[in-house]
């Protein structure tokens, strides 16, 4: 089955993305099981903060939700969806990731999660309490992250097929959730 490498700036939505997806995807009569992999269930000792505050944790990272994604892929079967919602920022990470599904004889797609850095900044400040402590980032590390962010090109083979979601709030009133349904079901 297909996998998909969801990408975007940090807190953007990718994960409300990928949750969405992962729901239709359970609804689709040829899928029959979905594979989330993330910060989260690569690295489970570590807070979002942690995974990305030094040059070393972040290798360790990537490497983690590489080789969670080297699996899933390997041993996923043809009802399986495999979706990697993590930053999946720099491209030579994302070839790398093309590169297994190939190697697996699957195919691949690129969700790009678009929102304005503003947008960002302002959902990671208000994230429920019980959610702040490990997946929020500091200001610093945020502005950080979107600054080295590689956005995906299509003219890229890695980077193809490319489905961009924009979860950008039209006004004020949009909550996240409510702009990411807009983009995904329309």
């Amino acid at each position: 089955m297909p996998s998909l490498i969801v990408t975007g700036y940090p807190a953007a939505g990718k994960t409300t993305v990928s949750r969405i997806i992962q729901e239709r995807a359970r609804n689709l009569p040829g899928i029959k099981d979905v594979v989330v992999i993330n910060e989260e269930s690569a690295c489970p000792d570590w807070t979002k903060q942690e995974c990305y505050a030094t040059s070393l944790a972040e290798k360790k990272t990537r490497a983690a939700l590489k080789a969670a994604f080297d699996r899933a892929v390997a041993t996923a079967n043809k009802q399986t969806l495999v979706i990697l919602d993590s930053l999946n920022y720099i491209k030579g990470f994302r070839y790398e990731l093309h590169c297994l599904s190939k190697a697996a004889g699957e195919r691949h797609g690129i969700i790009w999660v678009l929102n304005r850095a503003s947008i960002v900044e302002e959902w990671n400040e208000r994230r429920p309490a019980d959610q702040k402590e490990r997946e929020a980032y500091s200001k610093e590390l945020l502005q950080e992250l979107i600054q080295r962010y590689e956005p995906p090109d299509a003219r890229n083979r890695w980077d193809k097929p490319m489905y961009p979601v924009d979860v950008a709030p039209s006004g004020s009133e949009d909550s996240k959730t409510e702009a990411v349904k807009r983009s995904v079901y329309n």
